[in-house]
């Protein structure tokens, strides 16, 4: 088998379509069998491999918990690189919820198409338009949309103003003296002073100058200001540019000077499939509390003996404040070292794990609840952050370049508090009802110490998942804090 049947080989997709009536119903039948050829045919005709088939009923639709069975097998296997639809309409019925369903899809690394090939992503899909009929052409979202429009070509801004500037009483930008004081420094300081975005966020973090919300800055919001047209006196919007509609606050030649140095200093990635890490969304770094996130890299150099190239891959878990706010120190843990501590750990605690008593087990279903009602809400409050920006970006008031860093950010703390509530729902189901979570616990530890070379990545993750709550890292060592109903043993133990 060559390379390129190999690749191809490893592309798989998943069918998900809509089951119109009754199960009986010949009809029925016949059309879902018409939906499950067309998926089949899909695979052949674009080269990939058919993994598996889920079916949604007409009369349930999300809420029949399906399209959850679907993303959890997605998870689970890790390789779906594809999902097809017959229609847009099974994975959600209003805008904000289909495109939440495109943008998870997404950060799990599946494409959406429909049966015939055509690709759909979610911001092609909100800033894009949708067929309409009737009198939908007309209705009150396209007449607000034009009234927009015609706005933005006048240059009066509309929806959050950038930083550095305020909407002013003829509905024009206005410099805001002291945040524009902070887009020259920027400047200022990638340009002339040569500081990489990295070291800029870390002076600002350090000497106390926060984000117009009292925020630390990162280098996604740094970046932002430095490809911002806006501080020329260029208004864009809709795809217009309308220069000269307000004040400058930097020149032509600076910002120049600042793109072209970002184009200089843009890293050129090679097409490689990174391996996921095993720990992913488990690690919080000991200091400063924010997570660690897993970073790949790759290192060659020439051999003094023979002059070949050789190259060496490291992997690491960084913390995440330092890499993208500057606010925390180069705190860093090799995956292998950690990973296998954390295993070792995890066996350690079996004997203590196996005999947690009955009644301790029911003292912690309060904890259990708690921590259930805090991740419900912290999830509410992550969709309503997220519907607010879809709608922005539909109505036009946030542009896809400023949803990019939003969805980003918000779709991994989404999938991972999906994950947490998963685990909690789901402990008692996976075991029989006369074990005890610490038996249940003493049994996935049985399975990681003499099946765990021969465990597929998705299954190592759900056992890991099922006993730790977070790995919290320091320099030299780590601390565990089991699941919540494990917590009967203690809080934090170190190792």
């Amino acid at each position: 088998m060559d390379k390129a049947q190999a690749e191809a080989k490893a592309r798989k997709a998943i069918g998900f379509f809509r089951a119109v009536g009754e199960a009986s119903d010949p009809q029925s039948k016949n059309a879902l069998l018409d939906q499950e050829a067309s998926f089949h045919l899909f695979c052949r005709r674009e080269g990939y491999e058919a993994a598996d088939v889920f079916t949604e009923t007409d009369h349930s639709g999300r809420g029949n918990g399906i399209y959850s069975d679907m993303v959890r097998y997605i998870r689970t296997n890790g390789d779906i690189s594809a999902v097809v639809v017959s229609s847009l309409d099974v994975l959600g019925h209003g805008r904000e919820e289909l495109a939440i369903a495109l943008l998870e899809l997404e950060e799990m690394g599946a494409a959406v198409h429909l049966a015939d090939g055509q690709a759909v992503d979610a911001l092609s899909m909100l800033t894009g338009s949708r067929p309409k009929t009737g009198d939908q052409a007309t209705s009150v979202g396209e007449r607000i949309k034009t009234a927009m429009r015609n706005r933005a070509i006048r240059g009066e801004g509309l929806g959050k103003p950038p930083y550095g500037y305020r909407i002013g009483a003829t509905r024009k930008l206005e410099v805001v003296e002291d945040e524009a004081n902070v887009v020259k420094l920027v400047y200022s300081l990638y340009t002339q002073k040569n500081m990489g975005i990295r070291l800029i966020v870390r002076h600002l973090n350090e000497n106390k100058i926060s984000t117009r919300k009292g925020r630390n800055w990162s280098m996604v919001t740094i970046r932002d200001i430095l490809r911002n047209r806006a501080y020329l006196g260029t208004y864009t919007r809709f795809g217009l540019r309308v220069p000269g509609s307000h004040p400058a606050i930097i020149t032509p030649d600076m910002f120049r000077w600042a793109r072209a140095k970002m184009e200089q200093h843009r890293p050129t990635r090679k097409n490689v499939q990174a391996e996921p890490f095993l720990l992913s969304g488990m690690v919080y770094c000991g200091y400063c509390g924010n997570r660690m996130v897993g970073v790949t890299r790759r290192q060659s150099w020439t051999r003094r003996k023979d002059g070949s190239r050789a190259e060496m891959e490291y992997r690491y878990y960084q913390c995440q404040s330092r890499t993208n706010q500057g606010v925390c120190q180069y705190h860093t843990h090799k995956s292998l070292d950690l990973e296998a501590g954390v295993l070792d750990s995890l066996r350690q605690q079996r004997p203590r794990l196996a005999a947690l008593r009955e009644r301790q087990s029911a003292a912690s279903s309060a904890a259990v609840q708690r921590e259930r009602r805090r991740l419900e809400t912290d999830r509410h409050k992550i969709e309503a952050r997220l519907k607010r920006s879809i709608r922005q970006v539909s109505d036009g008031k946030l542009s896809p370049q400023k949803f990019r860093p939003v969805s980003a950010e918000l779709m991994p703390s989404r999938r991972e508090l999906a994950e947490r509530l998963d685990r909690l729902n789901g402990s008692d189901a996976n075991a029989g009802p006369h074990l005890t979570a610490g038996q249940q616990a003493a049994q996935s530890i049985d399975k990681i110490a003499h099946e765990w070379e021969s465990l597929p990545f998705g299954e190592r993750r759900l056992l890991l998942q099922g006993l730790l709550d977070q790995v919290k890292v320091f320099d030299d060592n780590f601390e565990l804090k089991l699941r919540p109903d494990l917590t009967e043993l203690g809080s934090l133990r170190s190792v």
